[in-house]
């Protein structure tokens, strides 16, 4: 039993650490400079970015298909939700950085924190479901029509 809840919490993929850190990173930065370059958007009052989440999403899905575990995509999905608040306390530019960082409130970076669980554990669900259908139809031996 402590064998499959060791599997499930970090994964029994083939691919190790660097991959999935590599993943993260990524998305992280990819949606950060997607804020900085207004690529995306923000506009008025916002408590959960939706980009920042579905790219989180995308990232604990991607970890689910690789056989990754539940923690592994959760913190996937946190760097893209915290990005757009990051970027934007810096870009403010009354002080200095860690002046801009000071005024963020602990507690929505938890709320974040359990965004980013949600978001994990549906993403990793979606990718392993993704990973046994594509499994189960390559090992059925029946092709595939288009």
């Amino acid at each position: 039993m402590e064998a499959r809840i060791r599997r499930v919490l970090l994964g029994a993929g083939e691919h190790g650490p660097r991959t999935f850190l590599v993943l993260i990173l990524t998305a992280g930065a990819l949606t950060i400079g997607g804020y900085a370059l207004d690529l995306v958007g923000v506009d008025g009052m916002v408590i959960v970015p939706i980009v920042g989440g579905l790219v989180g999403f995308g990232v604990a899905t991607a970890v689910g298909y690789l056989r990754g575990g539940v923690v592994t995509a959760v913190l996937g999905a946190y760097p893209p939700l915290v990005g757009p608040l990051i970027e934007g306390t810096v870009r403010r530019t009354d002080g200095t950085v860690p002046e801009r960082l000071a005024v963020i409130d602990p507690e929505y970076f938890a709320f974040l924190g359990v965004i980013a669980f949600q978001t994990g554990i549906a993403g990793v669900v979606v990718g392993y479901l993704a990973r046994t259908g594509v499994e189960f139809v390559r090992r059925s031996g029946t092709p595939v029509r288009p």
